[in-house]
């Protein structure tokens, strides 16, 4: 879709899914906040009967979306949130039609993927948060970087971590029944006074707020300073702080 997917109002790409007889619709996860928060009806604005399957990227969809996915676009459709990167024109974890879907949660480890949680020490973990790796090779992951002729700046991104393991950057928990849940980027991780915590956090708590329409937290590091954390919030029409 070439388009403004807010114009002339939220429920525009809903129409179109109808108008183009879309069977597997994909979009960023604040595509479908921002439709939750707008109050579009999909099912009632649009005829969505051959659509069995929504994708869902970007970031990680809060488990609110799924409430309203099920309870507003179809009570039966397929919902598979997936995390990958484009450094790598693939995905980690995504969905699998085979499999149930538990809110919040990706279903599974794409083929192929050899992904893992990773703690400080390079040791696997189950249903705990850790780095996301992928320790095999992947057929579509970059041999080199253009102007990077000795591989220095290669490595230094993806494998400076843990040796023969790519750092992808992300916080990721793999559950005991196989699927994943993301939690942000690890390179964004907000330190406050020795508490570490995702910004999917803050945001999660945030856009709950139905006066809120959008937000960014930024945290700020100034030499001999304590840290300042700004909040940014996009409030809707007719409402103050």
């Amino acid at each position: 879709y070439d388009g403004n997917p807010a114009w002339p109002d939220a429920g525009v790409l809903w129409r179109f899914v109808d108008q183009a007889r879309v069977t597997m619709f994909g979009a960023g996860a604040a595509f479908f906040t921002n439709c939750m928060k707008a109050g579009v009806e999909p099912a009632e604005i649009a005829d969505l009967s051959r659509l069995r399957g929504l994708g869902s990227t970007g970031s990680p969809l809060p488990e609110e979306a799924y409430d309203w996915i099920y309870g507003h676009v179809r009570a039966d459709i397929w919902l598979a949130p997936m995390s990958g990167g484009t450094d790598f024109a693939g995905s980690f974890v995504a969905g699998c039609p085979l499999l149930p879907v538990y809110q919040g949660e990706m279903q599974c480890r794409c083929l192929g993927a050899k992904v893992e949680a990773f703690d400080d020490n390079g040791k696997p973990l189950i249903d705990e948060v850790g780095e996301l790796v992928c320790t095999e090779p992947m057929p579509s992951m970059p041999l080199f970087l253009w102007g990077d002729a000795d591989g220095k700046r290669y490595r230094d991104s993806y494998f400076d971590t843990y040796p023969n393991a790519w750092r992808h950057g992300d916080w990721i928990r793999i559950t005991p029944r196989g699927g994943a849940i993301i939690y942000g980027r690890s390179d964004a991780t907000i330190n406050r006074y020795g508490i570490r915590m995702g910004t999917s956090e803050l945001y999660r708590v945030v856009e709950e707020l139905p006066e809120v329409l959008d937000s960014m937290v930024v945290d700020l590091e100034y030499l001999g300073r304590e840290s300042y954390m700004p909040l940014f919030v996009v409030l809707r029409e007719g409402m103050a702080l």
